[in-house]
């Protein structure tokens, strides 16, 4: 929002244990006069799924909900999303009656039914896959997440998007794969070290070999700038 003419964003919770019901998301929604509405999920199923979804409203007869631009959103957002949370795959951008099959004329989603504004709802991969849950309880990895949001929306509002300055990854360990805790990336000064269970795991679990996810991330990064000098350290 610094580098946009953006004026306001609006939150249904600042926190992970506040329950604020579907209805009442949308209520707020209403009450307020968004301008759009978009779901941040995280979707559940076996431990090898991770995948990438994005859902728009839907009628039963397959005409995307009025007012429209969730689906012309959710296409934008679907490509971007997949390449951010690296999960290489995605199930698409479907509108949700589609996806769910509709017992009414839709759309499916409470969210996107109940609304009086264009939205969608992002599936972020499998909270159930090892390494995505590791991954999302990074609060840089999760900022992530929201920079492709933002990135699609400028898109779809077909202004400059700003330069990202990102550079992000996960290292590993070359002869295991194994992700690698406490390493220590720097380019051109600018240094981030990966999470360890001293610093984020043991909010988790008690054993300290147990996670890892070896997510690094450096902002406010400019490339064509840089001198591409990089060093690691463990």
């Amino acid at each position: 929002m610094d580098s946009t003419d953006i004026d306001t964003v609006y939150m249904t919770r600042s926190d992970s244990l506040v329950i604020v019901g579907l209805s009442q998301r949308s209520d707020y929604a209403n009450s307020i006069g968004a301008a759009w509405f978009h779901s941040i999920h995280s979707d559940a199923g076996a431990a090898s799924s991770n995948t990438t979804l994005l859902l728009w409203g839907q009628y039963a007869n397959g005409l995307e909900k009025v007012p429209n631009g969730g689906k012309a959103m959710s296409d934008i957002m679907i490509g971007n999303l997949t390449k951010g949370m690296r999960t290489s795959t995605s199930r698409g951008s479907i509108g949700d009656c589609s996806f769910y099959g509709c017992t009414s004329g839709g759309p499916y989603l409470s969210v996107n039914r109940l609304t009086n504004m264009p939205s969608e709802l992002s599936e972020a991969g499998f909270h159930t896959n090892p390494m995505q849950n590791t991954l999302n309880m990074n609060y840089e990895y999760k900022r992530l997440e929201a920079k492709t949001f933002f990135w699609s929306i400028i898109k779809f509002k077909g202004a400059n998007r700003p330069y990202p300055g990102i550079m992000a990854g996960k290292i590993t360990d070359s002869e295991s794969g194994q992700q690698i805790n406490g390493a220590t990336v720097t380019v051109d000064g600018r240094t981030y070290t990966t999470d360890t269970y001293q610093s984020l795991f043991h909010n988790y679990t008690t054993d300290s070999t147990l996670l890892r996810n070896g997510f690094t991330i450096l902002r406010e990064f400019r490339w064509e700038s840089a001198n591409h000098s990089f060093s690691s350290r463990i």
